[in-house]
């Protein structure tokens, strides 16, 4: 979990809720980073709620800061633009230190080099079901490298040069590329473009197998040249979603219903026996994963059903919204 002192009330609320729906009778290991320090109460508190182990550790100043290559003025001015065509975080450094830092240096972190996967948790993460299954052992078994259950789609005025800096990784690093990968999953074939698909990242799992490996590296690293976290709006759903699509096949990714947790207004709720089985407190009537914000339906090769209570509404800006009457009526 990556967290700072100001969020030490949702991250507690976030660890109990993950120890009592999945952890308390397997005892992993809590690891808690952040770009400043703990205190010592942040982790008392914290570790107070565990079953297992707790490690707490800084995350070094040239993994969050501006990188030297990414021209000031030139990041501001764009930065800018995006502010002024309606992205409201587009000035924001903090989160894109922090998207920078998820997508391709937490698996270079000293404290995961012991360790062969992660689940990843951010503070204020509801976690709606019992997770009867265990998701490192299921993906360990059958050679899973990332499981996710909620995903969404980008804006587009975020990701301008997505598919430049694709062909071109592609034309840098041809022998990285391997022969089946799941690229139909994040390109339009309409307009052989991104159509703006990424994984829910903030509650995932993942191999630090394949996020070590020399092609995620090799990508990550040339993704990171270009500048485009800090010069546009690359997020770390972005950079992760690209880089696993281009380099596994989609059996290799494991889509899990049983994670069930929001994004923001958006939810995965299993809609089937499952819902009961695993004491579910979530609405399966505010699924988003056949709305057309979403990518789920696409993934699983059904059609994106729009319903009538379901309403997107696109402001001038460029910003789409997305409203569903749950109530019933």
């Amino acid at each position: 979990m990556l967290a700072t002192e100001n969020e030490l009330t949702m991250a507690r609320e976030t660890v109990r809720r993950f120890e009592d729906r999945f952890n308390r009778h397997r005892r992993y290991p809590w690891v808690f980073l952040t770009h400043t320090k703990f205190s010592a109460q942040f982790k008392e508190l914290t570790s107070a709620l565990t079953g297992g182990d707790t490690f707490y550790g800084q995350i070094p100043r040239e993994n969050w800061s501006q990188p030297s290559w990414v021209d000031y003025h030139s990041m501001v001015s764009r930065q800018q633009d995006l502010l002024e065509r309606g992205i409201n975080d587009a000035m924001n450094m903090t989160k894109r230190h922090m998207w920078r830092f998820h997508s391709g240096l937490l698996a270079r972190h000293e404290l995961m080099a012991s360790y062969d996967f992660f689940w990843r948790v951010e503070p204020g993460i509801h976690l709606y079901c019992d997770m009867e299954i265990d998701p490192m052992l299921e993906m360990q078994r059958t050679g899973k490298k990332f499981a996710w259950s909620l995903s969404l789609r980008e804006n587009q005025l975020s990701t301008p040069s997505v598919w430049k800096v694709l062909q071109n990784f592609k034309a840098t690093y041809p022998t990285l590329i391997p022969a089946v990968n799941d690229e139909e999953f994040i390109r339009d074939k309409d307009k052989d473009d991104y159509n703006d698909c990424s994984y829910g990242v903030q509650n995932s799992i993942g191999s630090f197998e394949f996020f070590r490996s020399e092609a995620y590296r090799a990508f990550f690293d040339f993704v990171d040249r270009q500048g485009v976290i800090y010069y546009e709006r690359w997020t770390d759903a972005i950079v992760m979603t690209l880089g696993l699509s281009l380099l596994l096949p989609r059996s290799e990714i494991l889509f899990l219903d049983e994670l069930a947790w929001a994004h923001g207004p958006f939810h995965h709720c299993p809609v089937d026996e499952a819902f009961n089985q695993q004491r579910c407190i979530c609405n399966p009537a505010s699924n988003v994963d056949d709305s057309v914000l979403s990518c789920t339906a696409m993934w699983h090769g059904r059609e994106q059903k729009k319903s009538k209570k379901e309403t997107v509404v696109c402001q001038k800006s460029g910003k789409c919204i997305l409203y569903v009457d749950i109530s019933g009526r």
